[in-house]
C-alpha cells in the first residue's frame, strides 16, 4: 500500500525534479550552445585579427607604393631638371631659348635605360648655335641632337630660328 507523501516530502520531492531537470537542461541545452558560441567567438576573433593584419599590410603597401611613385616623379623631375640646366650651361647666353617642351619619357625595359626626349625653339646666329650643339653632345655623353631646323628670322641681322629635338639616355 502506498501511503500519501507528506507535504514535506512533496516539496523535497520537487526540488529534486526540478534540479534533475535544470542539470538535464544545462547538460544537453545551454552547455552545447555555450561551447558554440565561444568557439564562434573565438573563430570571430581570430577573423578579426586576421582581417587587421591584411589591411595593416595592405596599406602599408600602398604607402611604399605612393612614395616609389613620388620617389619616381621626383627622379623624373630631376632628371628632365638636370637636362634643362645642362642645355643652358650650353647655351651660354649666346643663344636665346624661346621655348622648352619635354615628351614623355619612354619606360624603362627590365631596369634598363631609358630615354628623355625634349625639343626647343631657340634662335641666335650660325657660328653660335653650332658651338651650342657641339657643347650639348660634348658636355654629357648619353646626350645627342636626333634633329634640327634652321631657319631665318626675320630681322635681317643675320640670326637663324633653330628647333632641337635632344635626346639624353638615362638609367631609371
Amino acid at each position: 500500500m502506498k501511503r500519501e507523501m507528506t507535504p514535506r516530502e512533496k516539496l523535497f520531492t520537487f526540488i529534486a525534479t526540478s534540479v534533475i531537470v535544470i542539470y538535464a537542461l544545462s547538460a544537453w541545452l545551454i552547455a552545447p550552445m555555450v561551447s558554440e558560441w565561444e568557439s564562434s567567438n573565438s573563430a570571430l576573433n581570430l577573423t578579426r585579427v586576421q582581417y587587421l593584419k591584411a589591411l595593416k599590410t595592405t596599406r602599408e603597401a600602398k604607402m611604399q607604393m605612393v612614395t616609389a611613385e613620388q620617389k619616381k616623379n621626383t627622379q623624373e623631375e630631376n632628371t628632365i631638371a638636370t637636362l634643362l640646366e645642362d642645355i643652358e650651361k650650353a647655351a651660354d647666353r649666346k643663344i636665346v631659348i624661346r621655348r622648352f617642351q619635354p615628351f614623355n619619357s619612354s619606360q624603362p625595359v627590365n631596369g634598363e635605360l631609358r630615354s628623355l626626349q625634349v625639343q626647343l625653339e631657340c634662335s641666335g646666329s650660325l657660328n653660335n648655335l653650332m658651338e651650342f650643339f657641339e657643347r650639348m653632345e660634348t658636355q654629357n655623353r648619353m646626350t645627342r641632337i636626333r634633329q634640327f631646323y634652321l631657319l631665318p628670322e626675320s630681322n635681317k641681322q643675320g640670326n637663324l630660328q633653330c628647333q632641337v629635338t635632344v635626346v639624353r639616355i638615362v638609367k631609371p
